[in-house]
């Protein structure tokens, strides 16, 4: 596969909830980031997504809008529309993603979105009131990482 294929494959995994899939275009030592989770080294992504996985008590609907390749860098925009939580609030996330690879396996995966958007439309008042505050997303992250380190341990 090429790296951009790569992306459109872990793509649509994702969206079909086939973690093994996902996983596989990851190099075990991949380290990814995002606003919600911080950065996470190799086995802690790969748990993450299976956690999220797991959790997903309705569908994803992954849209995966550009995908281009810069210096060496894949680049691609993308959203995803699900429900979030015990209230099944609707997420409309706009993310822009960069990847890079080693041995055709992504190496690193850093997403970029907007956290008080995520939390407005996920948590309701507490994120509209709350989610734009610097302190509210540190504990967001600590929250996250606390829930990966538990499931983990469970595993």
């Amino acid at each position: 596969m090429t790296k951009t294929e790569t992306i459109y494959h872990f793509y649509s995994s994702l969206q079909e909830g086939n973690i093994e899939d996902l996983l596989s275009c990851y190099d075990p030592q991949v380290r990814f980031s995002d606003p919600a989770f911080g950065e996470l080294q190799g086995e802690q992504a790969h748990s993450m997504w299976r956690m999220l996985l797991s959790k997903m008590s309705s569908e994803i609907k992954i849209d995966v809008n550009h995908v281009y390749d810069q210096n060496g860098c894949i680049h691609c925009s993308w959203t995803a529309d699900y429900a979030f939580g015990k209230k099944q609030r609707k997420v409309h996330n706009v993310v822009s993603s960069t990847f890079t690879f080693k041995n055709n396996r992504i190496i690193t995966h850093d997403d970029f979105f907007d956290l008080w958007s995520w939390t407005r439309q996920a948590l309701g008042a507490p994120g509209y009131l709350l989610g734009w505050s610097s302190l509210m997303q540190r504990k967001m992250v600590e929250r996250n990482q606390l829930y990966l380190k538990k499931y983990m341990k469970k595993k």
